[in-house]
């Protein structure tokens, strides 16, 4: 579910851009990213098997201070992002069915269709289905990787990029690309949600050898397929000085047209198909998430901590048909009313929720390692004192980074 839906944005937009303008220049940064985030995304299916709880009641659990910090950062991350995995998604659409460009319309209907399909339950099959055309455009991205080989400029690949070269948009670019690779801290709240749904679903409780099995497979492919993105736009468009346009639809034609030019044209649907595919996953993966944690938020707050049976089962209460159209509606109307003035610009659009990412990543970086120490943790259960010390210093590496990002901003 993770994989699913950070192979989206940060891939298709943000790992092409960094080919395209940097070639290899920024491969480092992007596993500096991945090595970074992942004991903060860890922690989600970690505590979840470990406690039965989601990372929301560990939230709650730290203090109301936390849990209000949480709803400042998800309230102010949810509009932006929805948005921006929308008109990316709409853009596609639009590419693959040939229609005259009408972001705004195609964007809400999209979103509609979305909330209906996972409001009626048929979300698990076309998650299946998703997968398979998700594989098959990782497949085709590979290959045309492969067959550019050639072509990528392999002498710009450094351990370390020459930062005395950079400018302030550089700067803010690497910070947009860290934001969301694989994608935003906040889903791993998420994924420990979705860890105890399939767990209801399934009735099997994993082990945690199982469960970060899984994890990790799913992880350190979305960091490894980030790289294939980034040959691909460094061996197609590097060399030629081309660069990627801000306009939506423009992006998403020069997107598809690194498929076909390697590929042939005759490859064009298939092409359409599975892009427009991978960001339709990542769109129902978002409309089926970001409700649960709103309704998360209105339930969990207000039930008392020493009860726990209420706690576990206010967690594992399936999210009831109007209540969930009715959130999922609100998010909605109010991300389409952002997209009515932002609509034309994808990159922009992109950078902006991506910066706001990196911003709240140590926040949540933080969050996610105290509830790791949680006594609610069985000892047998909990992680060993060299990831713990791992994960400190990814957190205070995490913080860093986004003070130095600050600074940049406000100098």
């Amino acid at each position: 579910m993770l994989a699913s839906a950070s192979i989206g944005a940060s891939h298709v937009v943000q790992s092409t851009r960094a080919g395209a303008e940097y070639g290899l220049a920024l491969i480092m940064i992007i596993v500096l990213a991945g090595i970074l985030k992942y004991p903060a995304f860890r922690a989600g299916p970690h505590y979840a098997i470990a406690t039965g709880e989601s990372l929301l009641t560990a939230y709650r659990r730290q203090g109301k201070f936390v849990l209000s910090l949480f709803i400042f950062i998800i309230l102010s991350g949810i509009i932006v992002l929805q948005a921006a995995v929308t008109i990316t998604a709409a853009a596609l659409l639009e590419n693959l069915l040939r229609i005259p460009s009408n972001l705004l319309l195609s964007s809400g209907v999209l979103t509609a269709f979305c909330i209906l399909i996972v409001g009626m339950g048929r979300f698990r099959w076309l998650d299946i289905i998703n997968k398979v055309l998700l594989l098959a455009l990782c497949t085709a991205t590979i290959f045309v990787s492969i067959l550019i080989w050639a072509k990528i400029p392999w002498q710009t690949f450094t351990l370390i990029p020459d930062f005395s070269s950079f400018n302030v948009t550089d700067y803010l670019f690497m910070a947009a690309l860290i934001g969301w690779m694989p994608t935003a801290v906040d889903a791993a709240v998420l994924n420990s949600m979705w860890t105890l749904a399939r767990e209801k679903d399934t009735q099997y409780h994993p082990t945690l050898k199982e469960s970060f099995l899984d994890f990790d497979i799913g992880y350190i492919g979305t960091i490894i397929l980030a790289f294939f993105f980034v040959f691909l736009g460094a061996g197609a468009m590097f060399n030629g000085n081309i660069h990627f346009s801000h306009n939506s639809t423009a992006f998403v034609e020069q997107f598809i047209n690194l498929y076909t030019m390697q590929l042939g044209a005759w490859t064009r649907p298939f092409i359409d198909f599975c892009a427009f595919a991978v960001m339709f996953s990542t769109l129902l993966m978002i409309i089926d998430g970001f409700p649960r944690i709103l309704r998360g938020l209105m339930v969990i707050p207000f039930v008392p901590l020493n009860n726990d049976k209420l706690l576990k089962l206010s967690e594992h209460v399936p999210l009831a048909g109007k209540q969930y159209y009715m959130i999922a509606a609100g998010i909605a109307v109010v991300s389409i009313a952002f997209l009515a003035f932002m609509s034309q610009s994808l990159v922009v659009m992109v950078d902006f929720a991506t910066g706001l990412s990196f911003v709240t990543a140590p926040f949540l970086a933080w969050f996610n390692y105290k509830a790791l120490l949680s006594p609610r943790i069985p000892e047998h259960l909990r992680p060993s004192p060299a990831f713990m010390v791992y994960s400190g210093i990814c957190v205070v590496l995490l913080a860093v980074l986004a003070l130095y990002y600050l600074w940049i901003r406000l100098v």
